[in-house]
């Protein structure tokens, strides 16, 4: 080893390098920046920046308070006894799952059978102190047609039957001047409802505008439909065969009652009423089947 010259044992410094390890005071929110904008939800990284500006508290909106119940004499608790002719009541634990993942309060208002005075006696009682009511069941056409009447009588049926598949039977209206969303009973139906129109009316209630979809991925398969309806197929997201890119590839349809394909897919593909043919490859509008994704 040799000694260093007196010249190389000078301290140097550039001027550039040193500059760039200084954080100068407004360079990340300069004054008069917002940092965030009305209706955003506060999370993990909304709370980083209020912190560092020494923010004590902000201005929020109550977490909307929603009923949920479901209608069926067919319906029965789960687990339980479960005689023939009888189903497990599967849609108020996913709807109330991803209600509280919209970030909604929920209150469970249990299974009403297919009684309009038991059925109307549970809504106008939670109708006072909710902002939203929600009911699964009860829709098609038949004995159980009772919940349209109910909303008749005591407020005002904005709209009743969509040209959507599935989802057809899905009402809105409210009781006593609550807004009430009418589900399907079949769980794909009431799934896609509330991805559609739920999480739409609960944006509304925390007055921040619907978050809409705008996600557009390829499709592996080529699809068809018929004109003039939305149609709703599950899908989960793989590689293309270059496994360079994401696409979407529809799982089986298996009908509006499907509950094994539900688990499965991570989006939800909506077909327009104008889309006919869609070739592989085309991208396709996705809907998140979880709250929160895409991140």
């Amino acid at each position: 080893m040799r000694p260093l010259p007196d010249d190389e044992r000078e301290p140097r410094c550039c001027r550039t390098i040193c500059r760039a390890h200084i954080r100068r005071i407004g360079e990340d929110v300069v004054r008069g920046t917002p940092v965030l904008k009305a209706g955003s939800r506060i999370g993990p990284g909304q709370l980083a920046p209020l912190t560092a500006l020494g923010l004590r508290s902000v201005l929020v909106v109550p977490r909307p308070r929603v009923a949920l119940l479901s209608t069926g004499n067919e319906l029965v608790e789960s687990p339980g006894a479960l005689e023939a002719g009888l189903i497990y009541d599967s849609n108020r634990p996913m709807l109330s799952r991803m209600l509280q993942a919209a970030g909604a309060v929920v209150t469970d208002l249990g299974i009403a059978k297919d009684d309009p005075a038991a059925i109307a006696a549970r809504l106008v009682g939670a109708a006072s102190d909710h902002d939203l009511l929600i009911s699964s069941g009860g829709a098609p056409v038949g004995f159980a047609d009772h919940l349209t009447q109910i909303i008749s009588r005591r407020g005002y049926l904005e709209f009743w039957r969509l040209a959507m598949r599935p989802g057809k039977p899905i009402g809105f209206g409210d009781v006593d001047d609550c807004p009430t969303l009418l589900q399907p009973g079949n769980p794909l139906a009431a799934a896609a409802g509330f991805a559609l129109i739920g999480r739409a009316i609960l944006a509304r209630l925390e007055s921040r505008p619907p978050a809409g979809t705008g996600w557009r991925l390829p499709v592996a398969t080529s699809l068809s439909k018929p004109a003039g309806r939305t149609q709703i197929l599950l899908g989960r997201l793989c590689h293309d065969p270059s496994g360079r890119s994401t696409v979407v590839e529809p799982l089986p349809d298996q009908g509006s009652a499907s509950l094994r394909y539900l688990a499965l897919a991570d989006v939800m593909i909506l077909l327009h009423s104008e889309q006919t043919v869609i070739n592989g490859s085309d991208p396709v509008e996705i809907v998140p089947v979880r709250q929160g994704f895409p991140a």
